[in-house]
């Protein structure tokens, strides 16, 4: 699991996602900011419970959208 999206600025937008890290890193790989999760869930997959027992903040995926990306938003 995981993902990284190569922004128009040249940035990186990483998702760590069994720690339920989203952060974007610049052209030097200095971290811009980021962003940890804080809900934490059991799995309600009962083999994926039985395989990870502990609460999880795990995150699939993240995207970065720009404002033009999201117009029903604009103000």
């Amino acid at each position: 699991m995981g993902s990284a999206q190569r922004l128009r600025n040249g940035n990186t937008l990483v998702t760590k996602s069994a720690f339920g890290r989203i952060f974007e890193v610049d052209r030097g790989g200095q971290v811009c900011w980021e962003y940890v999760v804080p809900y934490f869930s059991a799995y309600g997959d009962k083999e994926a419970a039985r395989l990870f027992p502990d609460a999880t903040n795990a995150i699939f995926r993240a995207y970065r959208y720009t404002p033009d990306e999201v117009p029903w938003l604009r103000v």
